[in-house]
């Protein structure tokens, strides 16, 4: 199987391209794109746990992660351009058609295509990255930004608290937001470390201990790769899962009880420190 991102997602018909723009040129491969993150992310033979020296690991035919694979890699548009465009047969739907300057077809005819591919599981060791830019006005203070943090029927469960403890948590957060602001305006670099702490804590207090279902590793509840949805964030995860893959309102009730707590914990952390 071959998989490319096509144009009309991601390259010049949503904008200028690199290095011009953000949007991915037509020598840009997404190697994520063959990853089966719903199941797993990061290291596969450690799910659920830091992948370190000395981690305890499960054999590659036990992760999770590479479970019900078939031969797969992702290609540029530019190297799916000629593929798609010696296609014959009849034309794909209107909402099929991507962003490459012919039509789309179905197939069969035109296109012949020998895929070797040699995979080998390896441990090997990664680095991140880290970079220090001092502020031109307010040096002394630090903002964190970072990329890829490794670290979304017919039955009724009733999400209305949920729903009120969310506006609740968005009303705390829209009030720490604002101490934040004048703590910076004022420069006082402790309130503001003492607010980021909070923020920390809210991140934590959003977790799960039980994880998603059947996916014990994955521990946010407010948003998470879908089961099926690839790099696509499903909201309510835990929600999600049991009610509309599982189709299990028990397990639901569960998930949605430890959302409630989670919801009620993370508005009293953001709370002002009487």
């Amino acid at each position: 199987m071959l998989i490319y991102s096509d144009p009309a997602d991601d390259g010049f018909a949503r904008g200028p391209v690199y290095p011009d723009g953000p949007w991915r040129a037509a020598d840009g491969i997404q190697r994520g794109s063959v990853a089966q993150i719903q199941l797993k992310a990061g290291d596969p033979q450690t799910p659920g746990r830091p992948s370190v020296k000395g981690a305890r690991r499960i054999p590659p035919s036990q992760a999770p992660m590479l479970k019900g694979l078939v031969p797969t890699t992702p290609i540029s548009y530019g190297a799916a351009e000629p593929l798609l465009r010696a296609l014959n047969g009849d034309q794909v739907p209107e909402e099929w058609q991507g962003g490459l300057p012919f039509a789309y077809r179905f197939g069969p005819g035109g296109t012949k295509v020998h895929l070797d591919l040699k995979n080998t599981f390896q441990v090997r060791p990664l680095w991140d990255v880290t970079v220090r830019i001092p502020g031109s006005e307010h040096p002394e203070q630090e903002v964190i930004l970072g990329a890829h943090h490794d670290a979304w029927t017919s039955v009724v469960v009733d999400v209305s608290r949920d729903i009120e403890q969310a506006k609740a948590w968005q009303r705390a957060a829209e009030a720490l937001q604002a101490r934040a602001d004048a703590a910076l305006r004022k420069g006082d670099t402790a309130a503001f470390r003492r607010l980021n702490d909070k923020i920390m804590q809210t991140e934590r207090d959003l977790l799960t201990g039980a994880g998603l279902p059947g996916r014990p590793w994955y521990r946010p509840q407010v948003y998470a790769p879908g089961i099926d949805t690839g790099y696509a964030t499903q909201r309510l995860p835990a929600l999600n899962d049991a009610l509309f893959v599982d189709r299990n309102v028990r397990s639901a009730k569960a998930y949605e009880a430890r959302l409630f707590g989670s919801l009620r914990a993370a508005t009293r952390t953001l709370a002002p420190e009487e």
